[in-house]
Order: structure tokens, then sequence, then C-alpha cells
């Protein structure tokens, strides 16, 4: 019994003593940018010297692409506040189009993708999540994550996006060397007419501290449990 109570003890100690870790991808303070394609596309603005508290090795490459001759906007607007990257598709004269915007971060300042050749050379191995924070209807586009490392990508399936918090699981990205990212890229596909989303922040995340707490709990709980049987 003494043991299990140290234990928990000790447990909640480190839990409580080690902060959450984030890393900002993308804050969307810095800017502003505004890139709108009309079809055929895309379109690619950048934006490079920016800090790397807002974004992360300093360099945004902002895609915007159209098809079927309609117009994909991509813009933000610093206000001093909150801010956030807001998009949409409008339709042109021939029906059915669609859009896509990207955000890529390879550290490169040379207004293209770089894929493996990117220079953030980050380490993701620590965290649990990529969290996309984005506003709009629930569901009307898909919402994707591609790392490179130095070799090679991996990206994940197109899920639909929500209103709110987007977690992609960095431990379902076994194809890519999590210690050494050198790109990233968050790409919203599926962008119908009259569509329009924001993305709000881009983080990297591990559990807050309370969910060593409830493990903690946890252990204290099968202590008790193997104390009454013996």
């Amino acid at each position: 019994m003494r043991t299990a109570v140290g234990s928990l003890a000790l447990l909640i100690s480190l839990s409580l003593a080690t902060p959450a870790l984030s890393l900002t991808i993308d804050n969307f303070e810095a800017g502003p940018f505004s890139v709108t394609d009309v079809a055929p596309g895309p379109t690619f603005g950048q934006q490079a010297g920016l800090a790397a508290s807002d974004v992360i090795g300093g360099v945004r490459l902002v895609r915007s692409n159209a098809t079927n001759g309609g117009t994909t906007t991509n813009a933000l607007v610093t206000t001093g506040s909150p801010d956030s990257a807001v998009f949409g598709f409008t339709d042109g004269a021939a029906p059915l189009g669609s859009g896509d915007v990207a955000y890529i971060y390879d550290g490169v300042a040379d207004s293209s993708s770089n894929g493996i050749g990117g220079t953030l050379n980050v380490d993701l191995s620590s965290f649990l999540s990529i969290d996309i924070e984005s506003y709009g209807t629930p569901g009307i586009a898909s919402i994707q994550l591609t790392l490179w490392d130095g070799f090679g990508s991996q990206s994940s399936a197109l899920t639909p996006t929500v209103n709110g918090i987007n977690s992609f699981l960095l431990s379902s990205f076994g194809l890519v060397n999590l210690t050494d990212i050198n790109s990233i890229r968050v790409a919203v596909f599926e962008l119908d007419p009259g569509d329009s989303l924001e993305i709000a922040h881009i983080s990297a995340e591990v559990p807050e501290p309370t969910t060593g707490l409830l493990f903690a709990l946890g252990l204290l709980g099968l202590g008790f449990r193997r104390s009454r049987s013996n």
C-alpha cells in the first residue's frame, strides 16, 4: 500500500512539474498575404524572413489552385488580434469546378516546394500530434497533412474538416523519420462553389500534464486491487 501511494506521489509530481509541450508551425499572426488563382493554376505566394515564433523555419509558401474556370482565394489580414487565413472557391463559367489551398513550410526561401530538400530539420518524435485549428462548415472540404524527411514523404488520409481541432497522430507516420523532418504541408482539398473556411493555428502538441495525472490514478487503482487480492 505504501509503495502504491509513494508511486502515485512521484507520478503526480512529475505530471504536474512537466509542462505541456507545444511547437508552433504557423499561428497566422505574420502576414498579410493574398494568393488568388483563376483556373488553370496553381498560383504560389511566398513570405520569407518571418519570425520563427510565428512560422516554423521563418518561411511560408502559400498555394491556391482552382479548376474549370473557377477562382480560389487564400488571404490573411493581420489585425493585431488573433488572426486566421481565410480561403474559398467561386465557380466560373464551367460548372462543377473545385479548389484547394496549401500551406508549405520547408525553411527555404526560393518560392518553391522543396520536399526532401527542405531545411527545417525539426525533431517531432517527442510530440503526439499535429493539430490544425479550422473553422467553417464541418465536412465541406477535406484536410491532409504531409511530412517529408531526407528520403521521402508520407501523407495522411484525406479527412473531412471539423469545426475546431483537426488532429493528426504522428504515430501514424511510420514511413518518415520523425527525428529529422525537412518539410511540412497542410492542404485543404475539395472546396466547392461558395465554400469558405479558415485556419487559425497549426502546431505540434503533446498531452496536457493532466493526462499523466490520470495515468497515475489508474496505476493507483491497480495497486489497490492487488493489495486487496493479497
